[in-house]
């Protein structure tokens, strides 16, 4: 494997993700009656989130690692794009039986800001990470007798240890990113060990977290957890592979 292939690899990988994420985006706000979710008496919460990582994920797709500038147009067609797209969104809503929301819309501008502003202000694998680990966590352990996801629509609920695994495996993979130090992911031991040792460790507090707050302690949550950290360092070392194979060939393709 060349790093040709590693670089088409890294621009392929976002659009696939955001191939998968916004056609589910879209079923899950055009499913029938979906019940009512009691968050707080709201759930614009979900729709900030959810357009939040929609707009994180369209410009790393299309942008990769640029910064947004506010003297650059693609700032102020991404938040046009998603302003229209989150109208039209609310709009066909009212075909399938639900209602029209206006401040839903609010929401999704709401998240779409957020993560341009999060796109300019954290400049560094380490700040992502922390971000990420804060979000996650405040996700996790939002307050209430029950977690949020519980909350969330039996349609959804019975994709727990999947949205499980899938946390983790970007946890893993911020964290292995933050590790390395040459500019690209690295196959290494100390970091393998680290990550072995810290990141199981972050699993059994989040669930001792949960215990704490008298939710009881989920092994299955904690299992999804440590398949997602496994799934995450077999990525991590696929990312570094090619690296290595092409220093080791001398830089013709195999």
């Amino acid at each position: 494997m060349s790093k040709i292939t590693q670089k088409r690899l890294r621009k392929i990988l976002p659009w696939a993700m955001l191939a998968v994420y916004w056609p589910l985006l879209f079923l899950g706000t055009h499913l029938p009656r979906l019940p009512h979710i009691p968050l707080g008496q709201s759930d614009k919460v979900l729709h900030y989130l959810a357009y939040l990582i929609l707009t994180l994920l369209f410009w790393l797709a299309r942008f990769g690692s640029q910064r947004p500038s506010l003297r650059k147009a693609r700032l102020y067609k991404i938040i046009i794009l998603f302003s229209l797209y989150g109208i039209l969104d609310e709009v066909t809503q009212s075909f399938v039986g639900r209602c029209c929301d206006g401040w839903d819309w609010v929401a999704d501008i709401c998240g779409s800001l957020t993560a341009l502003l999060l796109l300019y202000v954290l400049r560094s694998w380490l700040h992502w990470l922390i971000a990420y680990v804060v979000g996650l966590f405040l996700i996790c352990h939002w307050p209430g007798r029950e977690p949020l996801f519980s909350k969330l629509p039996s349609f959804f609920q019975q994709f727990q240890v999947a949205y499980g695994m899938i946390g983790y495996i970007i946890l893993t993979l911020l964290w292995w990113r933050t590790l390395c130090r040459n500019g690209r992911f690295e196959f290494k031991g100390t970091i393998l060990t680290a990550t072995l040792f810290v990141l199981p460790l972050y699993a059994l507090l989040d669930e001792t977290a949960n215990l704490l707050m008298k939710r009881g302690f989920n092994l299955t949550d904690y299992l999804s957890a440590l398949g997602g950290i496994t799934v995450g360092i077999v990525c991590a070392w696929m990312l570094a592979r090619p690296t290595k194979l092409y220093a080791v060939s001398g830089g013709h393709d195999e």
